[in-house]
Protein backbone atom coordinates (compact mmCIF):
# COMPACT_ATOMS: atom_id res chain seq x y z
CA UNK A 1 0.00 0.00 0.00
CA UNK A 2 0.97 3.69 -0.80
CA UNK A 3 1.90 5.76 1.96
CA UNK A 4 0.78 9.26 1.53
CA UNK A 5 4.61 10.71 0.92
CA UNK A 6 4.51 8.47 -2.18
CA UNK A 7 1.58 9.33 -3.81
CA UNK A 8 2.29 12.47 -4.39
CA UNK A 9 5.84 12.05 -5.16
CA UNK A 10 4.60 9.86 -8.39
CA UNK A 11 2.15 12.38 -9.15
CA UNK A 12 4.81 15.47 -9.27
CA UNK A 13 3.51 17.25 -6.31
CA UNK A 14 6.86 16.59 -3.74
CA UNK A 15 10.11 15.61 -5.84
CA UNK A 16 11.21 12.38 -4.29
CA UNK A 17 14.61 12.99 -3.63
CA UNK A 18 13.69 15.94 -1.59
CA UNK A 19 11.88 13.60 0.81
CA UNK A 20 14.91 10.73 0.44
CA UNK A 21 17.19 12.23 3.51
CA UNK A 22 17.86 15.63 5.52
CA UNK A 23 21.16 16.29 3.34
CA UNK A 24 19.08 16.73 0.45
CA UNK A 25 16.64 18.90 2.13
CA UNK A 26 20.08 21.21 3.21
CA UNK A 27 20.96 21.31 -0.25
CA UNK A 28 17.62 22.62 -1.49
CA UNK A 29 17.35 24.64 1.21
CA UNK A 30 21.10 26.09 0.29
CA UNK A 31 19.92 26.56 -3.21
CA UNK A 32 16.52 28.37 -2.85
CA UNK A 33 18.85 30.66 -0.26
CA UNK A 34 21.43 31.46 -2.82
CA UNK A 35 18.68 32.26 -5.62
CA UNK A 36 17.51 34.80 -3.56
CA UNK A 37 21.06 36.08 -3.27
CA UNK A 38 21.32 36.41 -7.16
CA UNK A 39 18.17 37.65 -7.29
CA UNK A 40 19.17 40.57 -4.94
CA UNK A 41 22.35 41.47 -6.99
CA UNK A 42 20.29 41.42 -10.10
CA UNK A 43 17.56 43.53 -8.72
CA UNK A 44 19.88 46.16 -7.58
CA UNK A 45 22.66 45.81 -10.55
CA UNK A 46 20.83 45.23 -13.55
CA UNK A 47 22.19 43.26 -15.98
CA UNK A 48 25.20 41.24 -15.37
CA UNK A 49 27.81 38.87 -16.44
CA UNK A 50 27.81 35.36 -14.01
CA UNK A 51 30.91 36.24 -13.00
CA UNK A 52 29.83 39.54 -12.05
CA UNK A 53 26.82 38.08 -10.12
CA UNK A 54 29.17 35.76 -8.27
CA UNK A 55 31.19 38.61 -7.04
CA UNK A 56 28.29 40.62 -5.69
CA UNK A 57 26.72 37.29 -3.71
CA UNK A 58 29.84 35.96 -2.66
CA UNK A 59 28.44 32.40 -3.37
CA UNK A 60 31.80 30.76 -3.45
CA UNK A 61 31.50 27.43 -5.35
CA UNK A 62 31.14 27.61 -9.14
CA UNK A 63 28.19 24.54 -8.69
CA UNK A 64 26.05 26.69 -6.11
CA UNK A 65 26.06 29.66 -8.29
CA UNK A 66 24.89 27.68 -11.17
CA UNK A 67 22.54 25.70 -9.40
CA UNK A 68 20.70 29.07 -7.96
CA UNK A 69 20.87 30.60 -11.51
CA UNK A 70 19.10 27.46 -12.71
CA UNK A 71 16.36 27.75 -9.75
CA UNK A 72 15.41 31.39 -10.76
CA UNK A 73 15.95 30.05 -14.64
CA UNK A 74 12.87 27.51 -14.24
CA UNK A 75 11.01 29.54 -12.47
CA UNK A 76 11.26 32.38 -16.11
CA UNK A 77 12.50 34.88 -14.03
CA UNK A 78 15.96 35.53 -16.11
CA UNK A 79 17.28 35.96 -19.32
CA UNK A 80 20.51 35.35 -20.68
CA UNK A 81 22.99 36.44 -23.42
CA UNK A 82 26.18 35.69 -24.46
CA UNK A 83 28.13 38.70 -25.51
CA UNK A 84 31.88 37.98 -26.73
CA UNK A 85 32.62 34.98 -24.38
CA UNK A 86 30.66 36.05 -21.42
CA UNK A 87 27.00 35.04 -20.05
CA UNK A 88 24.98 38.28 -19.19
CA UNK A 89 21.83 37.33 -16.44
CA UNK A 90 18.78 39.59 -15.90
CA UNK A 91 15.89 39.23 -14.36
CA UNK A 92 12.61 39.43 -16.91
Amino acid sequence: MLKNIDFFCINGLIPKFATDNKKNLKMIELIGTNAGLVWTALNEGGKMSVKAVKKATKIKADKDLYAALGWLAKEGKLSFEEVEGDVLVELV
